[in-house]
């Protein structure tokens, strides 16, 4: 699993417009909240995080071709993975 560490790397690095990390971080301690409130277990509420950190990842690259819209995140994210 990628850690928060290395994905705040990739935000940084793949994304260049700050309402759009504003809206990706605000997504992530939303989905960390709602973890929270399922009661989610510690190890799989970090995975809850990173998803809502790293659900638009690619959207500067794909916002004119919605087809590859979380393809090429997945794509990048099999690169970062040992």
């Amino acid at each position: 699993m990628i850690l928060i560490e290395k994905a705040l790397e990739l935000v940084e690095r793949e994304i260049d417009t700050d309402n759009l990390r504003k809206h990706m971080f605000a997504v992530s301690k939303i989905m960390e909240a709602l973890a929270d409130k399922m009661e989610i277990a510690e190890e799989e509420k970090e995975k809850w995080t990173l998803v809502g950190l790293l659900h638009d990842l690619d959207y500067e690259r794909t916002k004119d071709n919605h087809e590859k819209h979380g393809i090429i995140t997945a794509e990048m994210l099999k690169e970062e993975l040992p």
